[in-house]
């Protein structure tokens, strides 16, 4: 009579838990590659307000501190409360900068795409924030939106729909 499983040995056990624990602690998104766009973020930012789309209004920061290092890219608002806030993980990793928010990075056309997530009772509002520069890499522009993902995965919008770009000069 043969047999369909192999015995469970000791080894075998072992091995199995081994595989098991590394497949839990793996990331589940894809790693972003550290890209020289994503290098040319590094920088100071200015706002410049004479340029721009703003379709609802709320607060904007007008200056922002992007570091980008090998494992992440921190970005740093002139405000302390701000939806661009974030530390991004670039092995694909969840981070977790405040109020119940998680941040993951992600590449758009090349490009650095930050999701930022709040989980509230009935709805999550899902930020993301598109990095790009311009003008030869003095500009970068922060094109943003806001919406809302219920629980059963159909999207919805608040309001407006909270879309905006926003422009910024390199400070030298």
């Amino acid at each position: 009579m043969s047999q369909c499983t192999p015995p469970a040995t000791p080894l075998r056990i072992a091995i199995c838990l081994l595989l098991v624990t590394a497949a839990a602690t793996m990331p589940l998104r894809a790693q972003v590659e550290l890209t020289g766009r994503i290098k040319a973020l590094d920088g100071q930012w200015k706002r410049d307000a004479t340029r721009g789309i703003e379709t609802c209004g709320g607060t904007i920061d007008e200056s922002i501190r992007v570091h980008v290092s090998a494992s992440e890219v921190r970005i740093e608002p002139s405000q302390q409360i701000s939806p661009l806030s974030a530390v991004v993980r670039l092995d694909g990793g969840v981070s977790t900068p405040s109020n119940g928010r998680t941040a993951t990075a992600s590449l758009d056309g090349g490009w650095l795409l930050v999701t930022v997530r709040r989980q509230l009772p009935t709805q999550a509002n899902v930020w993301r924030h598109a990095y790009v520069l311009g003008a030869g890499g003095d500009e970068l522009i922060v094109w943003s939106s806001l919406n809302v993902e219920y629980p059963d995965g159909t999207l919805g919008h608040i309001g407006c729909g909270n879309r905006r770009a926003i422009v910024y000069r390199r400070e030298k």
